[in-house]
């Protein structure tokens, strides 16, 4: 017996809660909505064990949160805490609901009511299954660029699986591609779900089933084709074109097994010592004339001097996870922006055919960035680094941080 339910539910923010993303202290309050943000549930059960994936039209999500909505899941529908995944797709045009230094202040009463429609979302989901094939497929997008590199590496694939019940009618479409939702600006004032949203309603309209974006490792890759909303619409509809060729040749199986496992991870960080402050304030001399950058800045100054005065661990605690299901499919599940080419390797490391790398996923701890990114250049080089923790409000990871993650999903792949 293999079953799976789906369900869509609406978690678009009421006007006025402050957008997040794009610079800091924009001042981005909500004026309208240019379209609908959702959380959408697939849930998987083989008579046996369940597994939940909620994607949500969102730039992030914190642990703390996250490890709230798996309490009331896990309480409601009688599944283990581990066997739930909460991600993001990572729209900069969403509501604040992550720390991030100067991007956006977080509405508490948005969160709540978040947390609601996400549990709601789970349920819901429990409560539509039925007995289903799936079967996965691939192809390639090409809507995004390297950011930081001129002619950098980027990852085109793009992975989709297709659900379908026992009557042959598509049930859920879920599609993982690694690019930055960053189509529009940052004078953006309406709510979107941005490309991702505009894919998903064509494959929504085609189908006449739920479609659910996973977001893949777009640490280092923007939109080519930027703008506005129609620019958002182009380039979310070339790759529904895609998904649509591709959902075409998928052949389905069914009565496949579920496999779930969670791991605990530390992440080693570079704490700084007092004296080091200065330096740091040096790379930035000449952004430190503009007033909101100094403002960002000295707040920076203010926490991270206090922290340093805690004796800080020198390591940050996260999770990863990993879905399997029947022999051939993995989802893999992190909690960072990675870079291409530490998304690349793990699907190379995957003993399965077909890997779904997913970031933003049951956490948010920024960038994992390639070991390049630490030596400082031009453009978004060293931004990942060095600038983007001065955000999140950790400590800079590591040299060698992508490195050490890839190794620990390796371990985890091997169960």
């Amino acid at each position: 017996m293999f079953k799976a339910g789906v369900a869509k539910v609406k978690i678009t923010p009421p006007l006025g809660v402050e957008l997040w993303g794009y610079g800091i202290y924009l001042n981005r309050f909500a004026k309208g909505v240019n379209d609908e943000l959702y959380a959408k549930a697939i849930e998987f059960y083989d008579g046996e064990n369940k597994a939940i994936i909620i994607s949500c039209d969102l730039g992030g999500l914190g642990r703390y949160f996250v490890q709230q909505c798996k309490e009331e899941i896990s309480k409601s529908i009688n599944i283990p805490k581990d066997n739930i995944t909460i991600c993001a797709t990572h729209t900069h045009s969403g509501p604040s609901t992550v720390f991030m230094r100067g991007l956006g202040e977080i509405d508490k009463n948005y969160l709540n009511f978040l947390k609601e429609k996400i549990v709601q979302a789970a349920k819901k989901s429990d409560k539509d299954l039925e007995k289903i094939r799936i079967g996965t497929g691939k192809g390639e997008a090409d809507i995004g660029y390297n950011r930081v590199v001129k002619d950098g590496i980027i990852d085109k694939e793009l992975m989709v699986l297709k659900v379908e019940n026992a009557v042959n009618k598509t049930k859920a479409i879920l599609y993982n591609y690694s690019t930055h939702p960053v189509t529009g600006r940052g004078d953006n004032f309406l709510v979107s779900a941005d490309w991702p949203g505009y894919a998903s309603k064509k494959i929504e309209r085609e189908n006449k089933c739920i479609s659910i974006f996973l977001q893949g490792s777009c640490g280092d890759i923007d939109v080519k084709n930027t703008g506005m909303f129609k620019k958002a619409k182009e380039n979310g509809e070339t790759v529904a074109q895609e998904v649509l060729k591709i959902q075409q040749n998928i052949k389905l199986k069914k009565d496949l097994k579920i496999k779930m496992k969670t791991k605990i991870i530390n992440l080693s960080l570079n704490v700084p010592q007092e004296k080091d402050i200065g330096e740091i304030l040096a790379r930035y001399k000449k952004e430190i004339k503009n007033k909101n950058f100094k403002k960002f800045i000295q707040a920076w100054k203010k926490d991270i001097l206090k922290e340093i005065s805690k004796n800080p661990r020198d390591s940050l605690t996260t999770e990863i996870q990993v879905i399997q299901i029947g022999e051939d499919i993995v989802f893999v599940m992190h909690p960072s922006e990675l870079f291409t080419k530490w998304g690349i390797k793990i699907k190379e490391i995957s003993p399965y055919k077909s890997a779904f790398v997913v970031g933003y996923a049951n956490d948010y701890i920024g960038y994992i960035p390639d070991e390049e990114d630490f030596k400082i250049g031009d453009g978004f080089r060293g931004y990942a680094a060095f600038r983007a923790p001065m955000y999140t409000g950790f400590f800079p990871f590591k040299e060698n941080v992508g490195e050490i993650l890839v190794q620990e999903i390796k371990e985890l792949l091997r169960y």
